[in-house]
């Protein structure tokens, strides 16, 4: 007897440590390291790509700030050109006429007209350098004698012919007012001018100033200590820019701006900097550029980079957590089997059948769980059908209410919150979306009190109205008594939507409005959502109301049925360009005496509180 019991105590040993060691440990630690790595590598991957794509996203909006400020300084070049172009002849019939002193002097006035006319309308000053023996050549404050262009100017001008743009120089400047004289740095748009009669001889030379001052606002960098905005010729040497002392010296490096000539437009990073330009059409072969740290091109140190750490970290410890639960799932198991198999060799006094059968650890539980769900499946069976269409309906009907565009939509303007600055604003439609889907998807009762659907459709009605930059204004009359009754949870949100994605936000009425009503007549809730948008055909509103058009709204309808035992009622009116209401009717039931639809991983369970 003795000896066999050291045998059977043997190969329950030999069993146990077969089991244990050779087995489910070496799996467990074998999937451990198998998911540790992938979810490690999944991470990465996900940080880096995404990284990537948001360096792309910064990149192409510093392309659009720079395209956007060399079109601005390309309207202001092209306008003054053109001002040089329809001035000219207005001049020129004067400049060219012979006459005597009053006639002279009637040109004159009437040049000096025409220049003052432009003058008042646009920022740039006016020059003009007239033959010397114009009596009016020596008037100084507008008026030149062609003899007195200095060799740059006239090696500028008068060596090229027709319109030329001259690169940042000094003018004088004279105040009418007290006759004190200044300099001012400008750019020149010249138009220089031959006589008909004689090519070999000038006519004259118009010459349109524009200020550096005048782009100060194009180019400027928000008063950032390391970035710049310049406009700079071909070589690198800046004409314009906020900060005055940078004129005239060569603030781009040479290799940057060999780059720069090849490239056009686009982007380059030099070192530890980083320039982003364009290449304007107008003026001589003149470029924008804006100068920022290297670092404003990566996304190492910048918000959403930190954000994406937040996330990282995040699925790291979801994928840490949910291995750590299936080691544990595995260690309970192991465990368990081990117990199992003590009590079988116990059971079966150490019995070699038993022992061998101690190889799945769940067996008695499974012949046990076999017995009661025989027993429990005719019980259920038929309650199961009668549920199924209304769990689908369930299902359906919360798959509807959180749709892909409008999430997308709403983490897009997220985004571009976040990007601009707005940082109070992201965390407010942050935490407005986070309400949103913590009231829309909580499990429990399927069935809740018209006040708390209201403050559902109220969050959803916040986040849409600051989408569409509160496009549409919002009115809820609804009787306190109402407000007690049950209904289907989230039964007003899909007409809510439809109400504003196809009644009022593309409409072109001024006064979009949206009004919730609800009251109690003769034991029936009544609820009706009206707006007063686009409207639509009676044949469309007879579709609606049986079913036969609008995944939305058909849902709702059959949720209505569903929960009024066919009771209820649902209508839908509405005339085109006058607006549409949904009019819902549903049995007026408190929470005691509304049956519970479970919402939820629940089976479809459904239990009635009587």
């Amino acid at each position: 007897m003795a000896r066999d019991w050291r045998r059977a105590r043997e190969r329950l040993e030999k069993n146990l440590k077969k089991y244990s060691m050779s087995g489910s440990w070496g799996r467990i630690l074998l999937g451990m390291a198998l998911m540790v790595g992938l979810s490690l590598a999944a991470v990465f991957t996900f940080a880096r790509v995404s990284a990537r794509s948001m360096e792309e996203s910064v990149r192409d909006s510093l392309l659009q700030s720079v395209e956007q400020r060399r079109v601005n300084i390309d309207y202001h070049l092209r306008s003054v050109q053109r001002s040089a172009e329809e001035l000219m002849p207005l001049i020129y019939p004067y400049v060219t006429s012979a006459g005597d002193r009053e006639t002279q002097l009637r040109e004159f006035s009437n040049i000096r007209s025409i220049l003052s006319a432009y003058t008042s309308d646009s920022p740039a000053g006016a020059r003009l350098y007239v033959p010397s023996e114009k009596i009016y050549s020596s008037q100084q404050g507008t008026f030149y004698s062609m003899d007195q262009l200095s060799e740059e100017d006239r090696d500028r001008f008068l060596s090229h012919g027709g319109l030329t743009w001259a690169e940042t120089h000094e003018v004088p400047v004279i105040d009418l007012a007290d006759g004190t004289r200044s300099s001012s740095s400008v750019l020149t748009c010249g138009y220089t001018m031959r006589q008909r009669s004689d090519y070999d001889r000038f006519a004259c030379v118009l010459m349109l100033d524009v200020e550096i001052s005048a782009f100060d606002e194009v180019l400027s960098h928000g008063g950032s200590p390391d970035q710049w905005g310049y406009l700079v010729n071909r070589e690198g040497v800046c004409l314009a820019a906020q900060e005055r002392d940078r004129l005239g010296q060569e603030v781009i490096p040479p290799a940057a701006m060999e780059q720069i000539r090849l490239a056009g437009f686009g982007s380059l990073r030099e070192r530890d900097r980083a320039y982003v330009f364009d290449r304007l059409s107008y003026g001589g072969e003149w470029y924008v550029v804006m100068e920022y740290p290297a670092a404003a091109l990566s996304m190492a140190n910048s918000p959403q980079a930190s954000a994406m750490g937040v996330i990282v970290m995040l699925v790291l410890m979801i994928s840490l957590t949910m291995i750590f639960i299936l080691a544990y799932n595995f260690i309970m198991n192991i465990t368990l089997a081990r117990v199992n198999v003590n009590l079988d060799a116990l059971h079966a006094g150490w019995d070699a059948a038993s022992l061998e059968e101690s190889h799945s650890p769940l067996r008695r539980l499974e012949r046990n769980a076999d017995l009661i769900v025989s027993t429990v499946k005719d019980m259920t069976e038929k309650q199961y059908k009668d549920q199924l269409a209304i769990t689908e309906s369930q299902m359906k009907s919360l798959q509807a209410q959180i749709k892909p565009h409008f999430l997308y939509n709403t983490l897009d303007a997220i985004k571009w919150m976040i990007m601009d600055g707005n940082r109070e604003e992201a965390v407010w439609m942050v935490n407005t979306l986070s309400k949103y889907l913590r009231q829309s998807i909580t499990r429990g009762p399927g069935v809740i009190p018209l006040s708390e659907e209201l403050e559902v459709s109220g969050t959803y009605l916040v986040i849409m109205g600051k989408r569409f930059k509160d496009r549409f204004s919002v009115s809820c009359d609804v009787e306190e008594e109402a407000k007690g009754y049950v209904l289907p949870k989230l039964l007003l949100q899909p007409l809510l939507e439809n109400a504003l994605l196809h009644g009022l936000l593309y409409c072109d009425k001024p006064e979009a409005e949206l009004t919730v009503r609800g009251w109690v007549s003769q034991g029936q809730l009544y609820i009706e959502v009206e707006d007063n948008g686009a409207g639509m055909s009676e044949e469309r509103c007879q579709a609606l109301e049986t079913g036969g058009s609008g995944y939305g709204v058909s849902n709702v309808r059959k949720r209505v049925m569903l929960f009024s035992g066919g009771k209820g009622a649902f209508h839908v009116s509405s005339r085109e360009g006058m607006g549409t209401c949904v009019t819902i009717q549903l049995p007026a039931l408190t929470e005691k005496d509304a049956p519970v639809f479970e919402t939820g991983n629940t089976g479809g369970k459904q239990e009635d509180r009587t």
